[in-house]
């Protein structure tokens, strides 16, 4: 059975002179650390300074739940084979003798149960003996809404058991590993949540641009991208939007900077125009709406504004299939009702399905009584709410 000692606190002065790490090496680490919120290959870096610090054949951090990806996302400095590696992330994770760990405390395996049950695990015997590792310490961070961030420090026989100095750098930088990690799970939160939230209305066919208080813009989904490439009513120059229009131009960049202006006032307003395509299509809206500020100082280029650009033209996204699925369309039944959705007539939706008048307004009536509707703005609607992917 795991044992777990009793610990207690200790100041960071009193752990700073027990490891034994000068000054300017500890800076490093903590700048590595915190830099490591915003760019991995900053964590990738800690981990190998670490190796060499503590003497260590091993160092990984492993992130549970996910913060950046799909998958079980490890960062690791040593020389693993991939073929343990991928066993350790599918498997072999589970068996980890530190699980379940008391948060936030660094602790070696010889603290938590024997020599003999730790040489006889199947963890060891898998996974940690043929990558030469006999000592192993960690510690589990806690870093909010149920993740928790696994730090795990590996020697080999000859390096021997992990002794007070290098206990105690581990214990003094995990504070700041676990301020960093929390600061990452929120910026990969909000990513998660804007990636999602651009998909959605990619599947709309509405463009969505995120712009800075300049009207830079500083992302962008595939339909916005899609319709600056078309250069007909508005393209890229730079990074800065620029409508065909002279006026136009002008009064969307006031539009923008009102509605980036006002968002730290409160609830921000929302602005709309439309814009003209030389081509002489139909006329692009643009809907401009503000990005509420951080609770915290922003760091970078921060969007103030975010621009859901739509062309009329172009299909809603969903498919006959689809239709068919959700409300029991029958195949011509799905192609009418999305020629009405794309903004076609009765009459021009009959002609492009090659049926006539009466047979298209005879499967608008069967459209309305499966779908529960009773007017095409209903549909139009209904269908929209629809093709919202649910993930």
């Amino acid at each position: 059975m795991i044992r777990v000692p009793e610990s207690g606190p200790v100041d960071s002065q009193t752990l700073f002179a027990r490891s034994g790490v000068d000054f300017q090496t500890y800076e490093q680490m903590i700048g590595l650390i915190h830099d490591g919120a915003f760019d991995l290959q900053a964590w990738d870096a800690l981990l190998h300074l670490l190796q060499a610090q503590l003497r260590a054949n091993y160092v990984s951090l492993v992130l549970l739940p996910d913060l950046s990806g799909p998958g079980l996302p490890i960062l690791f400095a040593g020389p693993a084979r991939q073929d343990l590696l991928a066993a350790y992330t599918d498997v072999l994770h589970g068996l980890d003798p530190f699980v379940n760990l008391p948060r936030d405390r660094m602790l070696a395996v010889e603290e938590l149960i024997s020599e003999a049950e730790w040489l006889d695990s199947v963890v060891y015997r898998s996974c940690m003996a043929p990558l030469g590792i006999r000592h192993l310490a960690g510690a589990d961070l806690d870093v909010g809404s149920e993740a928790v961030c696994r730090f795990r420090v590996c020697r080999s026989a000859e390096g021997g058991p992990f002794g007070e100095a290098e206990r105690a750098l581990c214990a003094l930088l995990l504070p700041h590993l676990k301020r960093a990690l929390r600061a990452r799970a929120v910026l990969d939160g909000s990513d998660r949540e804007r990636r999602l939230y651009a998909g959605a209305l990619e599947r709309l066919e509405v463009g969505t641009l995120w712009v800075d208080r300049h009207g830079k813009v500083l992302g962008s989904n595939r339909v916005a991208d899609e319709i600056l490439a078309a250069d007909d009513g508005l393209r890229l120059v730079g990074r800065t939007l620029r409508p065909s229009l002279r006026t136009e131009r002008l009064l969307l960049h006031e539009m923008i900077a009102r509605v980036g202006g006002e968002r730290r006032k409160g609830p921000g307003l929302v602005e709309g125009m439309t814009l003209t395509r030389p081509s002489g299509r139909s006329r692009l809206g643009v809907l401009i709406r503000p990005v509420p500020p951080a609770g915290i100082a922003e760091y970078g280029p921060c969007p103030e504004a975010v621009l859901h650009i739509s062309d009329v033209e172009r299909s809603v996204g969903a498919s006959p299939a689809l239709l068919r699925s959700l409300f029991g369309l029958t195949s011509a039944e799905s192609g009418l009702a999305l020629l009405l959705v794309e903004g076609l007539t009765l009459d021009e939706a009959s002609v492009r399905q090659g049926v006539s008048r009466h047979t298209a307004r005879s499967q608008l009536r069967s459209i309305f009584a499966k779908t529960g509707v009773t007017r095409q703005t209903e549909l139009l609607r209904l269908v929209l709410r629809s093709v919202v992917p649910l993930g």
